[in-house]
């Protein structure tokens, strides 16, 4: 029998092909990425064992066991692919970390060894007829068999978690897994045919290039796995119910690290730092991984707790002095912690939602999740949670601190802010919800929230006892193109008219270049709606810019007012006042906490005041029994 050997030699370049750019691209350190190694050298020995059998003029007891472990080989792919599935599926850990279901995974494998090893004997499989005639046992369909039913399940565990991968992915997957089967079946068929092979090298090709395209799990800033590489590990983690710990660590400087170098240099500052970082961890466990989060974030994974903290105990102590030439030296400042999960992290998303806001819990290098809990419960932990079941409930509150008008020598208008009491957690301060929330993206829900309850207080308890209502926006809210047009339509159907609503924003979001941002505040200034602007002074305003906006309140941040009555303080505040009244803006002074500063704001021509000298915020019931 003669066999069409090209399809053979087309895919032994593919296999090559995809090895080598393995291991130039260095994509073999996560679980998916060595099975996938996995498969593609099995595969190429399988290429090789079935070329080489095809060749007639061999001793026919050579071919005969070259046939065998091809054979073997073969369905080891299938095999491979099965786990490879389950991986991407994230149930492989599931199965090959208990006895039983690793073993029914195993069995028909172990089953095919097995027969293809008694085959010399009863010749069920395959045999060699002289000339030599390679020909098919009554058993021959045991090995295709075999293969159909791992690449089935496979399969279907793809399509059983489709929602976790991009629908591409999904796609070509399926399509890859279904090519898999059909060059089985045409094997089968057409013997002397042998397209199995290249086929089987098309379908790693199309995985390689929809799964294990190195933008799905590296980030090439760091040239460490990437977010959504961390998220799947630690899934996989939870999932298992095994113990496990996560290090982090955050370069605080990286700002100056791009000023000084710019950003080139300051990329190849970022690798340097994180080879350093993976040579720490790999030496103190061979199993631990190092991901970029963002934000110069990074997180490196210890399957031992032990030698986790072993290693953190290292790297907390250790400095990063760094240097790229002999004249840029750099030292990067950091802070870090570790966490014991399931201990202090119970899920993924507990853990996601702590890994991107633990820097902000601590001024120094290393944050102690032990003093941590005893200060604050688990609050961090579940904030994602508690926020997801907040929104849904529309559980969050406003207090309300009034805003004393020093001309009409009454309360004139009041701030809403924003409030959760969780049953279990008990208070949760803004301080950790709106930072939280608009690093995840929530913070638009809540907004929406806070209009809502705003509207209907101010329509139905305020109007006639105030003059307006100030409320706080986020630069996020106003980066969305609708908001201003969404804003507007609400207020409509609460009845509340613009002149009642003072929008306070940062100067951040006043200064954008952002044409969302600029849109959204000039269509709310056309419609009659007025804007303060918040905690003026805790950035580096640029007066001159300040002065041309469209601004009624500028509001004095409270470390400004501190600085009232000290030596040489009082003229620079009375010309930052004058330079303002000159623009038609109100100002307001924030955290006034005497009379005799009230006083003197008062002969400097401020117009209002908000401190505690009047009121804290207050639920509403009492704020409307302040105003009684």
């Amino acid at each position: 029998m003669d066999f069409v050997l090209y399809f053979d030699y087309a895919a032994f370049l593919i296999f090559a092909f995809l090895i080598a750019s393995i291991f130039l691209k260095r994509q073999f350190v996560g679980t998916g990425n060595k099975i996938f190694l996995a498969i593609l050298i099995v595969a190429l020995i399988a290429n090789v064992l079935d070329v080489v059998a095809s060749l007639t003029w061999l001793d026919t007891t050579l071919l005969f066991w070259l046939n065998t472990f091809f054979f073997a080989f073969r369905c080891a792919i299938a095999m491979l692919l099965f786990f490879y599935g389950a991986n991407l599926g994230k149930v492989f850990h599931k199965i090959t970390k208990r006895k039983w279901p690793l073993f029914i995974t195993l069995a028909p494998y172990l089953i095919l060894i097995i027969t293809l090893f008694i085959n010399p004997f009863n010749k069920m499989i395959f045999d060699y007829l002289p000339g030599p005639t390679y020909v098919r046992g009554p058993f021959a369909w045991i090995a295709y068999a075999v293969g159909y039913g791992y690449v089935t399940a496979a399969l279907v565990i793809i399509l059983l978690s489709r929602k976790s991968h991009l629908k591409s992915q999904v796609f070509a997957v399926a399509v890859a897994y279904v090519l898999q089967i059909s060059a089985s079946i045409v094997q089968f068929f057409v013997v002397n045919m042998l397209v199995e092979m290249l086929i089987t090298a098309t379908t790693l090709l199309t995985l390689s290039m929809y799964i294990e395209s190195p933008e799905n799990f590296i980030d090439y800033k760091t040239g460490c796995r990437s977010f959504q590489s961390f998220t799947n590990e630690i899934s996989q983690r939870f999932d298992l119910g095994n113990e496990f710990g996560v290090m982090l660590i955050q370069i605080r400087n990286t700002s100056a690290l791009y000023n000084l170098y710019g950003h080139k240099a300051a990329i190849e500052y970022t690798r340097k730092f994180a080879r350093g970082i993976e040579e720490r961890i790999r030496k103190a466990d061979r199993a631990a991984l190092l991901y970029y989060l963002g934000d110069s974030v990074f997180a490196a994974i210890f399957p031992k707790i032990e030698l986790g903290e072993a290693c953190f105990a290292k790297v907390s102590q250790e400095k990063f002095d760094l240097v790229l030439h002999e004249d840029m030296p750099f030292h990067f400042i950091t802070v870090s912690c570790y966490a014991h999960c399931p201990k202090d992290c119970r899920s993924t998303e507990s853990m996601v939602s702590f890994s991107t806001s633990f820097f902000d819990l601590t001024e120094g290098s290393v944050l102690k999740l032990e003093a941590y809990r005893q200060e604050q419960g688990n609050v961090l932990f579940e904030l994602d949670h508690i926020l997801e079941k907040a929104i849904h409930n529309k559980a969050f509150s406003l207090y309300y601190q009034p805003i004393y008008s020093i001309k009409e020598g009454r309360y004139n208008s009041a701030e809403a802010l924003l409030r959760l009491e969780d049953p279990i957690f008990g208070t949760i301060l803004p301080s950790l919800i709106i930072p939280y929330a608009e690093n995840c993206g929530k913070i638009i829900d809540i907004g929406n929230i806070v209009l809502e309850k705003s509207f209907g207080f101010f329509v139905s308890k305020l109007r006639g006892k105030l003059d307006y209502l100030e409320l706080n926006v986020s630069p996020l809210q106003l980066i969305d193109p609708g908001f201003a047009s969404s804003l507007i339509a609400m207020a409509k159907s609460f009845g509340v008219e613009a002149k009642e609503i003072i929008l306070e924003i940062t100067e951040s979001a006043a200064m954008p270049d952002d044409p969302s941002i600029q849109g959204n505040i000039s269509a709310l200034v056309e419609a009659g709606y007025r804007i303060a602007i918040d905690d003026f002074g805790t950035g580096f305003s640029n007066l001159s810019r300040l002065a041309q906006l469209d601004i009624h309140i500028l509001k004095f941040d409270i470390s400004i007012t501190r600085m009232i009555d000290k030596d040489g303080r009082n003229e620079f505040i009375l010309g930052l006042i004058k330079l303002f009244h000159g623009k038609g803006m109100k100002i307001l002074f924030e955290g006034v906490e005497s009379q005799d500063i009230a006083s003197l704001l008062d002969k400097m021509g401020a117009d209002y005041i908000q401190g505690y000298l009047y009121s804290p915020p207050r639920p509403e019931e009492v704020f409307l029994s302040l105003l009684d």
